[in-house]
């Protein structure tokens, strides 16, 4: 049935025999998932790698693109995480829709209820204006409230709500973690709108335990200084990268430039890397004892804005393209500084001095995860990794795996043997039910019930299931073509299963 090109892997070749474990008892309670929104950005995409590497259970939400499906998006992000750690990582089941309209929670809200535990709601707008019909408050307040109607009309009571620090706004002094509404000035409408969602979340009556998080500004990879996004201190890089080429070496600096804004240059900002954010997300999340809490995911050492400035500076000079001697496009520095000026106006609030955040809940969660400091070196290796990449206008690598088998989409080799269903009925209670789980590329999870008029399926695996069987797509993709057999002896059910696949 199933139709995949050959090739001459042996058994020998691969991790047999397959985990299967038989009849695993049920806790009465079958939501082993957490749904999580804002899979596919920066930040959504390390929690992605780092809560399926920990073994949990997800299903995400993901709208289309233009050019790739729903699934071929989770695989774009997957794969690039496995390829950089070695990982073979399970998928989430991927819900289709945008978080702003409530079409998706219309097909998927019985399965979320029977399934789901708890939401982790990572989706958001980085965009600084707009009115209330546009970004950033479509997704940050009307995305909010579709996450707030799930979590009612499914009964799901945790929460855990990426909120900003920047909801501080103006306010200078130190700003404590259980601090929301202090009078302060809320300087664009990111901050209000990020505001407004987190009152929103915390006067849900029907959320029993609600965990928000507040991070700072997210910038690239700590270590391999990667990023997918390009927003703060990447924006105020990419505009002297752009303006810089109608000027000569040495016509400039970034510390006249910060007089031209207004700035000493005795200001501070706060990055954090992105995997020092998901690695304390992480860890708060897999000790529910710390949930219920507001965290600073903040950096007790910010960065200095004169630091920044030099470190752009420095970037320009040695990989943008200059003004040559002759050329008659030449500014001068006043040009520059108006139009820079100009340009970054959007991030001027951003660009002055930040409060003090108090970070005392993280520290005592994870006290092992020091933040590492943004500093002038981590700065620099991380611009020049945007610019290298033409601040995201070179598109990412294919999601698709080296493996010498070839990407093969296992969703549709499993909707080939098997019906789908939305819900299990009556006719399907007392049947047989046996959980697939295909890590790697191309992976998902399924549960198939063993019906008189042949097979079942639903996305994603209950905890009732008699039978669990754990491959990755290597191995699966290896049976089905008969270069390798299980050898140890597992349930008739599950043979006839798998022989079906292959036929």
């Amino acid at each position: 049935m199933a139709s995949v090109s050959r090739n001459k892997m042996t058994s020998e070749q691969i991790a047999f025999p397959a985990q299967i474990k038989s009849d695993l008892p049920s806790d009465g309670d079958d939501r082993s998932y957490h749904f999580l929104t804002g899979g596919t950005g920066l930040l959504g995409g390390y929690l992605l790698r780092d809560l399926l590497a920990q073994g949990l259970r997800l299903a995400v939400l993901v709208r289309p693109a233009k050019k790739e499906s729903v699934q071929q998006r989770v695989e774009t992000i997957l794969v690039r995480h496995e390829r950089k750690t070695g990982l073979v990582l399970p998928r989430p089941v991927v819900v289709e829709g945008d978080l702003t309209e409530g079409t998706w929670r219309q097909h998927w809200t019985d399965w979320l209820s029977r399934h789901c535990r708890s939401v982790i709601h990572c989706g958001a707008s980085l965009t600084f204006y707009g009115d209330k019909n546009s970004e950033p408050w479509m997704t940050n307040i009307e995305g909010t409230r579709q996450v707030l109607e799930l979590c009612r009309t499914a009964g799901i009571r945790s929460l855990h709500h990426f909120s900003t620090a920047y909801i501080a706004g103006s306010y200078r002094d130190k700003f404590h973690e259980e601090m929301l509404d202090v009078g302060q000035e809320l300087r664009n409408d990111y901050e209000r709108s990020k505001f407004e969602s987190e009152k929103m979340v915390r006067e849900a009556d029907f959320i029993d335990q609600l965990t928000v998080y507040r991070p700072s500004i997210v910038v690239g990879d700590s270590v391999t200084y990667e990023t997918t996004t390009y927003h703060g201190y990447y924006a105020v890089l990419k505009l002297a990268h752009t303006l810089v080429n109608r000027l000569r070496l040495g016509d400039t600096s970034g510390r006249r430039l910060l007089a031209a804004l207004g700035m000493t240059g005795e200001e501070y900002k706060n990055f954090v890397p992105v995997d020092w954010v998901s690695a304390v997300f992480t860890q708060i999340f897999t000790h529910p004892e710390n949930h219920g809490k507001t965290y600073h995911l903040t950096n007790p050492s910010p960065t200095s804005i004169l630091e920044m400035v030099d470190t752009i500076q420095q970037l320009v000079e040695q990989h943008s393209e200059l003004a040559g001697e002759t050329d008659s496009f030449r500014m001068s520095e006043e040009w520059f500084k108006e139009n820079y000026a100009a340009s970054v106006a959007t991030y001027k609030d951003y660009l002055n001095n930040d409060p003090l955040f108090l970070c005392d809940n993280v520290l005592a969660a994870a006290p092992n995860l020091i933040c590492p400091k943004v500093d002038t070196k981590m700065m620099y290796d991380m611009g020049q990794f945007a610019i290298r990449n033409n601040f995201g206008k070179r598109s990412p690598k294919s999601g698709k795996s080296d493996v010498d088998v070839g990407y093969v989409d296992v969703g549709r080799l499993v909707r080939q043997v098997a019906k789908g269903v939305t819900k299990v009925n009556g006719n399907l209670c007392g049947t047989r039910r046996i959980a697939l789980r295909a890590s790697g590329p191309g992976g998902g999870e399924w549960t198939f019930f063993v019906g008189q008029d042949g097979y079942f399926y639903e996305d994603g695996i209950g905890n009732d299931c008699h039978d669990h069987i754990e491959l990755s797509v290597v191995e699966l993709i290896s049976l089905i073509q008969g270069n390798a057999k299980l050898t140890r002896r597992f349930s008739p059910e599950v043979a006839h299963l798998l022989d079906t696949f292959s036929m």
